[in-house]
């Protein structure tokens, strides 16, 4: 990743706070007023859950981000806490940024107590990438179905975040992925819609 971007954790820098809740709402659907109500309880010490990460480019510049919360609006509030709102700008894309958000993400919560991560997403291939594995489907709030992966933080090195050390992961989970579908057979495909 460039020198010139840079991983905040909003609640180490709550000056971004606002800026980061038009930015998120901007990217998904959900109220600006639901973003700042989360991100002023990530300021709670001692509690690693919620939490919200921006990335800033050249300039200050919001380019990705991603949260974790109790449940990113599915039916399964047993599987938690849940990474959700992973977002980068176009521009910025196939660029190593959101392997090294989600790195990031995985130590701090390693280092909060969390043994595991879920996400939900649409994407299949992306997230085996870095170590995700496919779990389940769910039914979101709104009665669809998606795929739910997780995230064992068990296997995650507590220490520093260094990016020559994400990039080390990141290959790590890539061939370790490789070999997951080569010994399971697993093709790739989306499971068949209900």
């Amino acid at each position: 990743m460039k020198t010139d971007i840079e991983i905040i954790r909003l609640s180490e820098k709550r000056e971004y706070v606002e800026t980061a809740a038009e930015w998120f709402a901007d990217k998904w659907s959900v109220p600006e007023e639901e973003y700042r109500k989360s991100m002023a309880a990530s300021a709670e010490p001692g509690k690693p859950v919620p939490s919200w990460y921006i990335v800033t480019g050249e300039g200050g510049n919001i380019i990705a981000g991603a949260g974790v919360i109790e449940n990113d609006f599915h039916d399964r509030k047993d599987l938690t806490p849940n990474l959700c709102a992973l977002f980068v700008e176009e521009e910025y894309r196939c660029r190593g940024i959101a392997g090294e958000l989600l790195n990031k993400i995985c130590v701090d919560m390693a280092n909060g107590g969390i043994t595991r991560l879920y996400l939900i997403t649409d994407h299949d291939g992306f997230y085996e990438r870095y170590g995700w594995y496919f779990l389940t489907t769910v039914r979101e709030d709104d009665g669809g179905l998606i795929r739910m992966y997780a995230h064992d933080q068990q296997h995650v090195v507590i220490k520093d975040y260094d990016p020559a050390w994400a990039d080390e992961f990141e290959k790590k989970a890539e061939k370790a992925a490789l070999e997951w579908k080569k010994r399971t057979g697993e093709t790739g495909e989306k499971p068949a819609k209900m």
